[in-house]
């Protein structure tokens, strides 16, 4: 016991040394976050951890220290920052006030597509199964995997509960399910709850307008003298499965994320354009 507590003590120790994340990106899963990490990597202005997907502070049972081990050393970074990317951490009910507890200063940033494409995108992902373990292929058609999530969501008490909707869909996969990891506020607000003001882009508008959200999006990290990436698009489906909904379906998935689009709407003030 006292060897393990030492061998704790010693890397707090360790870790007071070390960057702390002062920037999360948060979500959406299939929504281009590995991409965004990227860009904000090559501003010129952040060093990038060990790992993107420093998941550590998602677990139920988590270790700061163990978190932290993953960043560099202040005396590496020559005065830049780090930031971390994790999606997890937006979907847990308790990520939001993990990032408020840690870091309270950080900033929080969602990256949103239009859900139907994300749910397609995320099947198409498993599909390709690219670690047995973790990225396990579901075992049903998309639209089989529709009913089944449909059927769990239909009878829930709250839709709009995150605690409720994490709940009922990361029983059977860690990672949730296709369709309601879709319900972006329903996540976000857990993140308004603890008073975090989070920045929300849009993956069709970053394709649209790359330079001029990329730069609404640093000045909001405050971010000065950066080197304005190049458009890439990382970790995509280029080998994807072509899975085309039937006009029934489509319907249907509309009709699911239309409230929940709309609150999303009204949070950020303006309409993307899904339709």
């Amino acid at each position: 016991m006292y060897k393990k507590l030492y061998g704790e003590y010693l890397l707090s120790v360790s870790n007071s040394l070390r960057l702390r994340p002062d920037v999360f990106i948060a979500g959406f899963q299939k929504c281009g976050t590995t991409s965004l990490y990227n860009y904000i990597i090559e501003s010129g202005q952040f060093v990038p951890g060990k790992v993107k997907e420093n998941n550590e502070l998602a677990k139920e049972r988590h270790s700061i220290n163990k978190y932290l081990k993953l960043f560099p050393y202040k005396f590496q970074a020559a005065g830049k920052r780090t930031l971390c990317a994790s999606h997890q951490i937006g979907f847990v009910p308790y990520g939001a006030s993990r990032i408020k507890k840690y870091f309270p200063e950080a900033k929080v940033v969602f990256i949103v597509r239009n859900p139907v494409a994300r749910a397609l995108s995320r099947y198409e992902h498993n599909q390709r199964k690219i670690n047995p373990i973790i990225d396990k292929k579901f075992p049903y058609s998309f639209y089989d995997l529709c009913d089944i999530e449909l059927n769990i969501l239909n009878k829930l008490e709250n839709q709009f509960d995150y605690k409720e909707v994490y709940e009922k869909t990361s029983y059977c996969n860690p990672y949730g399910l296709v369709l309601s990891r879709g319900f972006y506020y329903v996540f976000i607000k857990s993140f308004l709850e603890v008073n975090i003001n989070v920045y929300v882009l849009c993956l069709e508008e970053l394709e649209n307008n790359f330079e001029e959200e990329m730069q609404k999006l640093f000045d909001y990290l405050g971010v000065d003298n950066y080197q304005m990436p190049q458009m890439n698009k990382y970790n995509t489906n280029s080998k994807g499965i072509g899975i085309k909904p039937s006009i029934e379906t489509m319907d249907l998935l509309k009709s699911l994320y239309k409230k929940h689009n709309e609150l999303l709407f009204s949070y950020i003030k303006r309409k993307l354009p899904w339709e």
